[in-house]
């Protein structure tokens, strides 16, 4: 069993502010699925042999509808596991990287009433990070 000390924070850190960046990219992008064309139109060549493409819409818009559904799979993921935490991990986790970006002494200073000291705050997200990175399964060590 690997004790908590062996986990790198620095890491940990880096891999969970990345995915949080995936998470805010794509939640608030505008999301439109692609519907199949139907019919063919007309595309003039200057040459009368193959391009070797295959014109498939189908196929096309069922890879990106694919991947519009991972994209949602992807933030209902997050949300679910930050809604699993304790009310000031919650609390910290959403204001800090869910929402519009503030940066950590604004967290601590104007979030919180009454405000709480920068090692209270440190150790209530490390806590939070540690356990998103333990239920995403990238935990660095």
């Amino acid at each position: 069993m690997i004790s908590v000390q062996a986990v790198d924070k620095e890491a940990t850190y880096r891999v969970v502010e990345r995915e949080f960046e995936l998470y805010r990219l794509n939640k608030f992008c505008e999301i439109n699925t692609d519907e199949p064309t139907v019919t063919q139109s007309y595309e003039y060549r200057l040459h009368s042999g193959s391009t070797g493409m295959i014109n498939d819409s189908t196929a096309r818009a069922g890879i990106k509808n694919a991947e519009i559904k991972d994209r949602l799979m992807h933030c209902k993921r997050i949300e679910a596991i930050v809604s699993k935490l304790h009310p000031v991990e919650r609390l910290i986790i959403e204001n800090r990287y869910m929402k519009e970006y503030m940066k950590d002494y604004q967290v601590y200073n104007f979030v919180f009433d009454p405000p709480i000291s920068e090692k209270t705050y440190r150790k209530w997200r490390w806590n939070a990070v540690q356990r998103i990175a333990s239920a995403l399964n990238i935990l660095q060590y």
